[in-house]
């Protein structure tokens, strides 16, 4: 009922080739999403990010796994040179909408349906993510990024994926993702990461991949197996918690940054 009202604001604030509030409510959440500022802001914040920590520039080529709606495509669109990105997501709507989008398109940005089971975005997806084989081939980009991925997949299905990102990334290439680093403590913008054992923590008691963390051990044994190595200590959320002597970002969850030899 919203969206044409969310329209008329967006085309007056020059955000009018956003998709529909509809659309990015599904994979941004309610919180601040009428008008489109905050879909822009995120993603200019993350595009300076990606430039400063993971060496992009206008002929690198891109990966997003969980691109939503194309919330960061927009913000790599001023960034990136037509056709250097490609963007993936288990949500049908979200890449339907991208795919369709006239700026997008015009941009040459690719985007695919990854039909992975998730057991609250795609409980009825034809693969376990942790058995998944993505259909690129290796050594082809030079940057993979995820933004609140594997804030809601179990440690098999995070294993996986990055052994699968460091098969596709280029040597020398950059793995950038978002995550709640749990060494830093089990509360994070409210939250109380308390249920799970192992490498991971859930805020969540019944359905874990509604939010998780990670302990960096585990993330620094599946860099390894996968031929990455992290390129520094986490950059933790000014968003969540505060961190004494650590280096921070405006996003709203902790950045993960590795590098493949």
């Amino acid at each position: 009922m919203l969206d044409p009202i969310d329209k008329l604001v967006r085309v007056a604030g020059g955000r009018g080739a956003y998709p529909p509030m509809s659309i990015r409510v599904r994979s941004n959440g309610l919180r601040n999403q009428f008008n489109g500022k905050r879909f822009e802001s995120f993603g200019k914040i993350l595009a300076d990010e990606l430039a400063n920590r993971a060496g992009l520039k206008r002929d690198t080529r891109v990966l997003e796994i969980g691109c939503g709606c194309g919330r960061f495509a927009f913000g790599l669109s001023d960034v990136l040179e037509d056709g250097a990105y490609t963007g993936i997501d288990i949500d049908a709507p979200s890449i339907a909408a991208a795919t369709d989008n006239a700026f997008l398109s015009r941009k040459k940005f690719r985007f695919e349906h990854l039909d992975v089971r998730n057991a609250e975005y795609n409980p009825t997806g034809k693969v376990a993510a942790n058995e998944y084989r993505f259909e690129f081939d290796d050594d082809s980009f030079h940057v993979v990024f995820l933004v609140s991925v594997f804030t809601h997949m179990l440690p098999d299905d995070v294993k996986n994926y990055i052994k699968e990102i460091g098969r596709m990334l280029k040597p020398g290439g950059h793995l950038v993702f978002t995550t709640f680093v749990m060494d830093a403590g089990t509360t994070f913008d409210g939250n109380n990461f308390v249920y799970g054992t192992g490498p991971y923590r859930s805020s969540h008691p019944e359905m874990h991949e509604i939010c998780v963390g990670y302990y960096t051990d585990f993330i620094d044994a599946c860099l390894k197996e996968a031929g990455l190595e992290r390129t520094g200590e986490p950059v933790y959320s000014t968003k969540g918690r505060t961190v004494p002597n650590v280096e921070t970002t405006e996003f709203g969850q902790d950045l993960i940054i590795a590098c493949k030899a």
